[in-house]
């Protein structure tokens, strides 16, 4: 297996299998480290009524008219809104870089995840203004540069997929 440009201290999961699948076939390019779970890193979740369902199976259900720039308007009758989902998101993302400060994490995540970390790490807001289309095992990467600074080393890097047909 080819060695990634990226070596961590740290490898952290989301707890959904899609993630945990993806950090294990990956781990070992980066060294092989114990893959941690957190399920704070998560995807943001529709709740019992839409887990599960397709989009066109939602607009059929419940219309098109999908507001995510209010981020407290409930987008999934009894899922999270958008300022919960953005609040437990960069609260467990926070965490890990404090408990990790000074070391490198690899986390696996979410879209909607890489989508918190742009917001709250670069002090954005956390709905509206724009709209991030993060691919599919794409690479994201922000470095701490003080205790309330950080810079956006890159975003959507898919290079690595570039040989993959």
């Amino acid at each position: 297996m080819r060695r990634l440009d990226i070596s961590p201290d740290v490898i952290v999961s989301s707890h959904f299998p899609r993630a945990i699948e993806t950090a294990e076939i990956i781990a070992p390019a980066l060294g092989g480290q114990q893959i941690h779970i957190e399920p704070g890193v998560g995807e943001h979740d529709p709740g019992p009524s839409c887990d599960g369902m397709t989009y066109d199976a939602y607009v059929e259900r419940y219309g098109a008219g999908l507001n995510w720039d209010d981020p407290f308007h409930n987008v999934f009758e009894d899922g999270e809104t958008m300022s919960t989902f953005h609040h437990r998101a960069a609260s467990a993302l926070y965490a890990l870089a404090n408990t990790y400060a000074g070391k490198t994490v690899v986390v696996f995540c979410h879209g909607g995840v890489v989508d918190v970390a742009f917001r709250s790490l670069l002090r954005l807001p956390i709905a509206g203004g724009f709209a991030l289309h993060t691919l599919n095992t794409s690479i994201s990467s922000f470095e701490r540069v003080n205790p309330t600074k950080w810079v956006l080393e890159r975003y959507n890097d898919a290079a690595h997929l570039a040989d993959i047909s």
